[in-house]
């Protein structure tokens, strides 16, 4: 029973919680706590606090303390979930998500975050379909619509043209509304004068998407260029730091509304805007919707077109959209003609190792790729490698394959095909010299399906590691095609998933014609434009010029 002190605790630690004073709060709740332990409110408070400050397992606790006293209490459950979807604890996330919804069917945070769980195991279409009956309701509608934009991506027998009407009817909803909000850019149309170049992203930071384009950025000239960073990134780490310190002009924009941003755009004058987000998380495609700058590309960091309005091209290469490929897309793309990215591959990768294979007597296939790319055609057509090859092993390896759940379910995936699960190993994430060492008892990669690989086939090909795919029609599913073009290495490139069955066994059947191909991958990623910064600057200067040419022509 609470006694007037501990009130006076509870009450002193809402205020402190309230005003965002995390540590004071937990002391105070802790102290309501040791004389009335048996309240489900302020364990609640308490885990909220402790949450806030990522000490998990003892919030853990203190919501199962709070379900145990008051077994209808959904808010528990629904914020338990979010901690072990944080912990890659997908089925659990997934158990906690739907006994919230069973206690309050309206929680639609819940349902939310349910198919964002779903989505990241991979059971895309019940994710997809809790998207669709938030969007049917008028619920969470920005952000829910952009979760289906990005599940459709994984989605096999996906269309470019299909991929187009899902992204055509968001920019009907929220960017239209946002165009005209401003006058038309006045940059002075001088063709051939130095011009202000910027890019805007959440993921100026460790991130692959930061990986891919620091090499060129930070080898732009200066004469013809004057670059310009707007990061919607709050939280800072070395690599932001880097960025920072190589562009002209930092802005965090992360505390900025999308007016703002668009306003501080213009004040600077911006002659070109490069997006490096699309439809992702921290996006700010609303700003751009308003046509701050004259010209806007979307670049890397969406694996399509953004086709918001305000945005004028997307940039590609001509290996992510060749020719006829091109011409169904609706929005310009640019096509640089050697690669559309770099890659500095982070921290200090070993030394290719020896084939695996030749001292262990089995081939190991492995994928280091998200969980949400291995839909039931993937794992279908991995089940047919395994059978043509009795000895072999998969390994599966990224972040949430270590939840015990999740494991079983592809485990039993794999069983429907006749496959022994003892066969598939599994693993979560782990930091890049644990992830390189693994890569180094790698003998051949696997690539999933319409969704392929990016940097995960770079970092591959860089370990020595041959990677198998079968590219499609959308950008998504041409990436790893795109990468193994670039070095020049085909030989793992299927023309249909029979080819791609072809291909692994006759590897895995010639070890000495593995081992010459894994001699070849990483001299030929040191060769290539992928580490090539300058050189794809320059491809990069030129097409930007172009189109600004354009631009001042009345284009």
């Amino acid at each position: 029973m609470s006694t007037p002190a501990a009130t006076t605790y509870a009450a002193l630690g809402l205020e402190h919680h309230t005003a965002g004073r995390m540590r004071e709060a937990v002391d105070a709740y802790r102290r309501h706590l040791a004389t009335d332990p048996r309240n489900p409110d302020v364990l609640y408070n308490l885990g909220l606090a402790l949450q806030n400050l990522t000490q998990f397992d003892e919030a853990i606790t203190c919501y199962t303390q709070a379900i145990t006293l008051r077994p209808t209490f959904a808010s528990p459950y629904f914020n338990r979930g979010n901690i072990f979807a944080a912990l890659g604890r997908q089925e659990e996330a997934i158990a906690s998500y739907r006994r919230s919804l069973e206690l309050e069917p309206d929680h639609d945070r819940a349902r939310l975050h349910l198919a964002h769980v779903l989505g990241e195991q991979g059971s895309i279409d019940e994710a997809s379909e809790i998207c669709r009956q938030l969007l049917d309701r008028g619920q969470q509608p920005r952000e829910t619509h952009e979760m289906l934009l990005f599940l459709e991506q994984f989605r096999y027998g996906q269309t470019i043209a299909s991929l187009e009407r899902l992204h055509v009817e968001w920019d009907r909803r929220y960017a239209e509304p946002q165009s005209g909000r401003m006058p038309p850019p006045a940059n002075d149309r001088q063709p051939d004068r130095p011009l202000r170049l910027a890019v805007v992203s959440a993921d100026l930071r460790h991130h692959a998407v930061a990986y891919c384009v620091t090499p060129i950025l930070e080898a732009i000239n200066r004469r013809d260029f004057v670059l310009y960073a707007y990061s919607n990134r709050l939280k800072a780490d070395d690599w932001q730091s880097r960025l920072q310190q190589r562009v002209d002009h930092w802005h965090d924009a992360s505390s900025w509304n999308d007016d703002q941003l668009a306003r501080q755009i213009r004040a600077d004058a911006i002659d070109i805007v490069l997006d490096l987000s699309g439809h992702t998380a921290g996006n700010r495609l609303l700003a751009l919707a308003q046509r701050p700058a004259p010209v806007q590309i979307s670049w890397i960091g969406y694996p399509f077109p953004s086709c918001v309005r305000g945005i004028d091209y997307h940039l590609v290469d001509a290996w992510l959209a060749p020719d006829e490929l091109a011409a169904k897309y609706r929005t310009q793309l640019i096509r640089l003609p050697a690669g559309s990215t770099a890659y500095e591959v982070p921290g200090a990768p070993p030394a290719v190792s020896p084939l695996p294979a030749r001292e262990r007597g089995y081939v190991t296939f492995a994928s280091f790729n998200k969980a949400n790319k291995l839909n039931a055609a993937v794992i279908g057509l991995w089940a047919e490698v395994l059978a043509a090859v009795p000895n072999a092993k998969l390994l599966l390896k990224f972040r949430g394959l270590g939840d015990p759940g999740t494991i079983q379910r592809f485990r039993r995936q794999f069983a429907l095909y006749g496959i022994d699960p003892l066969r598939v190993d599994f693993e979560g994430h782990s930091e890049f010299p644990q992830m390189y060492a693994r890569y180094n008892t790698v003998d051949i990669g696997l690539d999933p399906f319409p969704y392929t690989g990016g940097t995960t086939t770079m970092l591959a090909s860089y370990m020595g590691v041959p990677v198998i795919t079968w590219p499609g029609e959308t950008i998504a599913s041409r990436q790893s095609f795109a990468v193994l073009s670039a070095l020049g290495i085909t030989d793992t490139i299927a023309t249909s998933p029979a080819d791609y069955v072809r291909i692994a066994v006759e590897l895995a059947g010639d070890l000495d014609r593995l081992a010459e191909l894994r001699s070849r991958m990483r001299p030929a990623f040191q060769q290539s434009n992928f580490a090539n910064g300058p050189a794809l600057a320059a491809e990069l200067e030129q097409a930007l010029r172009h189109v600004w040419r354009q631009w001042c022509g009345g284009a």
